[in-house]
């Protein structure tokens, strides 16, 4: 026994661990990944929290502008469509805001229950998210061997779920749940989120492939392609996904350790410059919008 638990000691002291650990890699006959289960089992504790917002109904405060008075999210046809992509009267663009709400609509209609339950499901749904983000950070940083002392499955995953909770049901976060009009907030994190999610495996792949410092075909990566169509629906849902690019930049340098050479930086900021010119765009956009109400 006491061999056991000094082999055990040694193992979270090197990182070195057996692939099971405390937990099984995946479900049993599921095919899921381990994490799926808690991650989802803390999305409903959120879900749950929120439950007494499908009481609440619409407020004064935009949710006339919105919902109760546009007609244009009335019809989900191409008229709306055109209209939802160059819209800027509310003083922002983002048509996959306008077409969520189309979506309710054509589903509820007035009632502010259906409303709320969409709201509660994307919170849900980012938390979900922040989850599995913190796992694939800790997994990515023992790949790049930044951590000296590694978790084991089971820290790994307290870690995730802290995390997630503490995103859930984070007080800051109930306008954006339980005001209707908020939508865009929530939308906008989903969008950032799987960003995250996909930009880090391509530069996990990028690292493994011994190609940090090769700055073409990159756009080739199916994970750099989904990043970038994600951050572009983010820019759709609020202006606020701007931030994304100084975000992956600061996920080159820890924990994924890319820009050790003026060669590797380069490289690194050619594949942020799509990103960058999204940003660009789409802040010359707001502020023009800004201006026009």
């Amino acid at each position: 026994m006491k061999t056991g638990r000094n082999k055990h000691s040694i193992e979270r002291a090197t990182g070195q661990f057996p692939p099971a650990g405390v937990f099984p890699a995946a479900m049993p006959g599921a095919g899921l990944p381990a994490w799926y289960l808690p991650a989802l089992l803390v999305a409903l504790l959120t879900l749950v929290v929120y439950l007494s917002s499908l009481r609440n109904d619409f407020v004064s405060l935009d949710d006339y502008i919105y919902v109760l008075d546009n007609l244009h999210i009335r019809s989900l046809n191409l008229p709306f469509l055109r209209w939802a992509f160059t819209d800027i009267s509310a003083g922002f663009w983002h048509p996959l805001t306008w077409i969520s709400y189309a979506i309710d609509y054509a589903i509820w209609g007035l009632n502010s229950f259906g409303y709320h339950l969409t709201a509660m499901l994307l919170h849900s749904l980012n938390t979900f998210l922040v989850f599995q983000l913190v796992v694939l950070l800790q997994r990515s940083a023992r790949q790049m061997n930044v951590c000296l002392v590694a978790p084991d499955e089971r820290g790994k995953w307290y870690a995730a779920g802290v995390t997630a909770l503490l995103f859930g049901l984070h007080p800051i976060h109930v306008e954006s749940v339980a005001w209707i009009s908020e939508r865009k907030d929530l939308l906008c994190a989903v969008f950032f989120l799987l960003s995250l999610a996909a930009y880090i495996r391509f530069a996990v792949a990028r690292v493994k492939e011994n190609t940090s410092e090769n700055i073409g075909k990159f756009y080739l990566s199916r994970h750099y392609l989904l990043s970038l169509l994600f951050f572009v629906f983010a820019l759709a849902s609020k202006t606020m996904a701007v931030s994304l690019p100084v975000v992956l930049v600061i996920l080159d340098y820890y924990p994924l350790r890319r820009g050790r050479t003026l060669k590797s930086s380069v490289a690194l900021l050619v594949e942020k410059i799509p990103f960058i010119a999204g940003s660009l765009i789409i802040s010359v956009m707001s502020v023009i919008a800004q201006k026009s109400i």
